[in-house]
């Protein structure tokens, strides 16, 4: 009797990790307003969090590529969610802001090792067939865990105060998480006697591709790099529509629902659009992503729609098509497009590290822009928005790895740019 496929229940235990670890650390915003209140400590220090958790994950994804040489995955997860716990017991009994600030850098740790990066590798041992899709469902987890956990957020802050709500949300994500990866998931199909979903189905095996050594020498990888910057820099903005639908007009608890419907949709399309880039190719994907971007966030500064509750929600549906939560996406897609699958875990830390790059730096920019004017800073994002995407759609254009070649076709019926890349891949062992 075949025995059943186990991917499924992998897939299972990614969406939950994400709901849980990347839910819990988005809740900041909801704690924000209460520690403010509490201590007295000024607003802008406090909100200097989300810079240190972003710089803080840069760093930790630097890390993660040498780290994948001597744990895996799946051990990657764990650690992540143990540095989840640390930092909401540090928020819970940090006598200064400064202590905020380190449970941050913790926060970004626990981003790193424990969310999109890990998963995407775990995934991508498990599924050859449609993986983008199954990618994005987990990446839609953390967006859906956004949705749940901030109103749970808070009501334990308003009945228990926010020291004892974070002393309840970060351990407490953290154990079910560990259970989670101890219960469902594995590292790779073949340590199970098993294959990885569509391995049969698919027209071209995807076991080939690039070395980290030859990747890096290639000008896709730089070009991705920097495409990857941008749109991250660029998609930040998301972080200042609240206040910049409270500037049109709107009050914070409308602007809270419809922050909320936001993310539902972000959830929602990070899955529709993932059937994009199966069928047509990460750069259709990124495309689509960008313009959508670009099209809603120039509606929502030039025309009157924020003073219209039903129009901005419809405007909010293309934005979360293309805003942060989108482009988290982009690197996992990518990454496998341009060099395969050969070295993906020693590839995918560079690209997820630089786009933690762009959204920690973007608020250096951002900001001031914003002080002075929405419309500016906006209009100015969906140029470098603009960049980004060509610089990804050209990477992947001049992309080294072409599986069809290196397996289902003669090296002669290939374009003579891609002759040397056919020859190079069928001389990796």
């Amino acid at each position: 009797m075949e025995k059943k496929f186990a991917g499924w229940r992998v897939l299972a235990g990614c969406i939950l990790c994400m709901f849980l670890m990347q839910g819990t650390i988005q809740a900041f915003a909801v704690f924000l307003p209460a520690i403010v209140a509490d201590t007295g400590w000024k607003l802008s220090l406090v909100a200097q969090v989300s810079t240190f958790c972003s710089g803080s994950a840069f760093l930790a994804n630097l890390a993660l590529t040498p780290a994948l040489k001597k744990i895996s995955a799946r051990s990657a997860l764990a650690i992540g969610a143990v540095f989840l716990a640390l930092e909401d017991l540090i928020f819970c009994f940090s006598p200064n802001v400064y202590m905020i600030w380190f449970g941050a850098f913790l926060g970004g740790l626990a981003l790193a090792w424990g969310t999109v990066a890990p998963c995407s590798i775990i995934l991508t041992n498990w599924f050859n067939k449609n993986r983008s899709q199954y990618v994005a469902a987990a990446v839609a987890g953390s967006m859906l865990g956004s949705v749940a956990l901030n109103p749970l957020c808070a009501l334990l802050i308003h009945h228990l105060g926010w020291r004892r709500a974070y002393l309840i949300t970060g351990p407490g994500a953290a154990l079910c998480t560990l259970l989670i990866i101890f219960l469902l998931i594995r590292d790779d199909p073949a340590a199970m006697g098993q294959r990885p979903y569509g391995e049969v189905e698919a027209a071209v095996p995807e076991q080939g591709g690039l070395s980290a050594g030859q990747a890096r020498r290639s000008l896709s990888y730089g070009l991705l790099i920097l495409g990857t910057f941008l749109l991250g820099f660029a998609t930040n903005v998301e972080n200042y529509m609240p206040a910049f639908w409270q500037s049109r007009g709107l009050s914070p608890v409308l602007s809270s629902l419809v922050l909320s419907a936001y993310a539902f949709a972000a959830a929602l399309l990070s899955l529709v659009f993932s059937r994009v880039n199966d069928r047509l190719g990460g750069g259709s994907y990124v495309l689509l992503t960008s313009l959508c971007f670009i099209g809603s966030l120039l509606l929502m500064c030039y025309t009157g729609v924020c003073g219209s509750l039903p129009l901005l929600l419809l405007c909010c549906v293309p934005l979360a098509a293309g805003a942060k939560k989108a482009v988290t996406l982009t690197p996992p897609l990518v990454v496998a497009e341009a060099f395969g699958r050969r070295d993906y875990a020693g590839i995918i830390g560079p690209f997820a590290a630089v786009l933690q790059l762009g959204v920690a730096s973007s608020n250096l920019v951002i900001g001031p822009l914003a002080d002075r004017s929405y419309s500016l800073a906006f209009t100015a994002m969906t140029a470098v928005n603009l960049l980004g995407t060509l610089a990804v759609i050209l990477a992947l254009k001049k992309k080294p790895y072409h599986g069809a070649c290196a397996v289902s076709a003669p090296q002669a019926a290939c374009g003579a740019a891609e002759n040397q890349s056919c020859a190079a891949e069928r001389s990796i062992p």
